[in-house]
C-alpha cells in the first residue's frame, strides 16, 4: 500500500487524531467520573482550548516536523509531559 501511494503527513496525522479521539472518548464514557460543571468560565474556555490552542499546536508541530528529521521531532515531543508537570507545579502550585 505505501509503495504505490505514499500518504501525506497531514492525512496521516488527521487519521491518527481521529482514531485517538475515538479511543479516548470510549475510555471517558467507560470510566466513572464526576459530572461536568458547566460554568461560564468553563464554557468561555472551551473555544480557546479546542480551536485556538489546538490550531496553534498543530501549526507549530507541522513546522517542527518540516524542519527537523522525524526521529528528532518525535523524541523531542516526549519532553512535553515533563515540562507540563513542572510548569503546573511552579506556576499553579499543583502537587506532582
Amino acid at each position: 500500500m505505501f509503495v504505490r501511494h505514499k500518504p501525506s503527513v497531514l492525512n496521516l496525522t488527521a487519521w491518527q487524531m481521529l482514531t485517538g479521539g475515538i479511543a479516548l472518548g470510549i475510555v471517558a464514557l467507560a470510566v466513572p467520573q464526576r459530572p461536568i460543571a458547566w460554568t461560564a468560565a468553563f464554557i468561555s474556555g472551551l473555544p480557546h482550548s479546542v480551536v485556538i490552542a489546538s490550531s496553534i499546536a498543530g501549526w507549530l508541530w507541522s513546522i517542527v516536523r518540516l524542519r527537523l528529521p522525524t526521529a528528532v521531532a518525535s523524541r523531542s515531543s516526549m519532553g512535553v509531559p515533563i515540562v507540563s508537570v513542572l510548569l503546573a507545579w511552579s506556576i499553579l502550585h499543583e502537587q506532582p
